[in-house]
């Protein structure tokens, strides 16, 4: 056996190992891109957390809108999109305080120096989104590809 050639056969056989097996570490089902714009009688609702949930059984895909109301949908992780097909889209701003501890050292606590770490609360939040759309469902279709579903919600 030639040793020089190992290494150019074994770069080959785990390129196509890993092309064949993809770099989502997982199957998932056809996704398509969503992203948009979430309104309130024409004001960006910020901070709105927003899920469409497949109308046929399947993981729903949720996403948090920001101080302009523009959302991005998330699938799984870092995985973004959603299933396509039809929808039925909830939106909340409704939240629970939260506390969460965060490091803000480089060095790891001990009995002499204390933790380095401090304590962030995050505020409660009410509903700010009309029950209408808690009775009433908002349906939405995904097509593949790049989709762009904005949510313009009234107060009346």
């Amino acid at each position: 056996m030639n040793v020089l050639s190992l290494p150019p056969r074994l770069f080959i056989v785990t390129t196509l190992a890993l092309l064949s097996t993809g770099c989502g570490g997982g199957t998932h089902p056809k996704l398509g891109a969503v992203s948009g714009r979430i309104t309130l009688d024409g004001k960006p609702v910020d901070g709105a957390y927003i899920e469409f949930a497949p109308v046929i059984d399947g993981r729903p895909s949720a996403g948090t809108s920001d101080s302009t109301g523009s959302y991005v949908l998330f699938y799984k992780g870092s995985i973004k999109g959603a299933r396509i097909g039809d929808h039925d889209v909830t939106v909340t701003t409704s939240r629970e305080e939260l506390t969460v501890v965060e490091p803000t050292g480089d060095e790891e606590p001990t009995a002499n120096n204390g933790s380095e770490d401090s304590i962030k609360i995050i505020p409660g939040r009410a509903e700010e989104i009309p029950e209408k759309y808690a009775t009433e469902k908002i349906r939405v279709t995904v097509e593949p590809g790049s989709n762009t579903i904005n949510l313009e919600l009234t107060s009346d």
